[in-house]
């Protein structure tokens, strides 16, 4: 089979399908959440396809990573392994290209759920502990850059939103799986923004960071660790910034510096701003403070206000 748009390409399709929900029920009555998501993930690679069409071509040759990984979990997934594996070689390096890196991120998504603790998300997909993948708005904002025609026209760098959302259990946890999930995913693009040849990393919630590992010191390490994968890259390291204002606990973490997500509900006062950017300057000299202008707030999603904007004049 060396497209997808022959007969035996749809009975693929068909027949994967069914195999998936039959082991799904297994693996639902066994507790067996890791392995349902891998299932979820695969899933939602899945969406849309049409196994008649051309545009599905490239959808075979994306799930190969995936189907290897439940293979290695069910049997009988083997089969579909081995035909996907058949026209991945026929369809050629190019031809996959482009879906790699989505189905890369879903395929992942399993692993990385290991060693998060907290509420399992983590780039705008959701997984429930009935093994059902949610995709959220970020998710699709975030493809929507990735795969638009003309995205090398800026750089991009990520707000880690680790507050409310996915953390690592440990130093391991943040080895095995975080790390290389940023690496594959998006250090390795070079379209990643980098200041002097430093990727750059935001992270929104740094106190819930240190309670989770421990500590400054085990964020540090974290950080430290990763600081030596991406020079394995070519980098000169990482630039680490936290949201809000800067601080001596901070620096200890390994934070550079400091911005602001926003001055908060007064942040579009003009004196607000001016106060805000000197005091965290202040507050730290082991930090760099980005001096970043907060036009306003719109807290309607989560209190049904929406604040105020800065005026054009200040």
């Amino acid at each position: 089979m060396n497209t997808l748009t022959s007969e035996g390409a749809a009975r693929f399709w068909q027949s994967l399908r069914e195999e998936m929900a039959r082991v799904r029920e297994t693996w639902i009555a066994a507790h067996h959440w890791q392995a349902l998501a891998g299932l979820q993930a695969l899933e939602g690679a899945m969406r849309g396809i049409d196994g008649g069409t051309a545009q599905a071509a490239t959808r075979l040759a994306g799930i190969v990573p995936m189907l290897d990984d439940l293979a290695k979990l069910a049997p009988e997934f083997e089969p579909f392994l081995a035909q996907a594996r058949r026209a991945e070689a026929a369809q050629g390096e190019n031809g996959q290209e482009r879906f790699e890196k989505l189905t890369s991120r879903l395929f992942l998504m399993h692993r990385f759920l290991d060693g998060v603790s907290g509420a399992e998300e983590f780039g705008g997909v959701r997984v429930g502990r009935g093994g059902d993948v949610e995709f959220g708005l970020g998710m699709h904002l975030h493809d929507g850059y990735m795969y638009a025609d003309y995205s090398d026209a800026m750089k991009y760098c990520l707000i880690w939103e680790c507050s409310n959302a996915a953390r690592p259990k440990d130093f391991d946890a943040w080895k095995n799986y975080y790390v290389p999930y940023l690496m594959e995913n998006y250090f390795k693009d070079s379209r990643y923004m980098s200041i002097d040849n430093q990727l750059v990393l935001a992270v929104f919630g740094a106190s819930k960071l240190s309670e989770q590992l421990g500590g400054a010191s085990k964020v540090k390490e974290c950080f430290d660790y990763l600081e030596e994968e991406v020079k394995k890259l070519g980098y000169d390291g990482m630039i680490y910034l936290s949201c809000g204002s800067s601080s001596d606990s901070l620096a200890s973490m390994g934070f550079d510096g400091a911005y602001a997500y926003n001055w908060g509900n007064q942040g579009y006062k003009l004196d607000v701003n001016k106060h805000s950017i000197l005091n965290s300057q202040k507050a730290s000299s082991k930090m760099y403070t980005v001096p970043t202008i907060s036009v306003g707030f719109n807290s309607i999603p989560w209190h049904g206000i929406r604040y105020p904007m800065m005026s054009v004049e200040d």
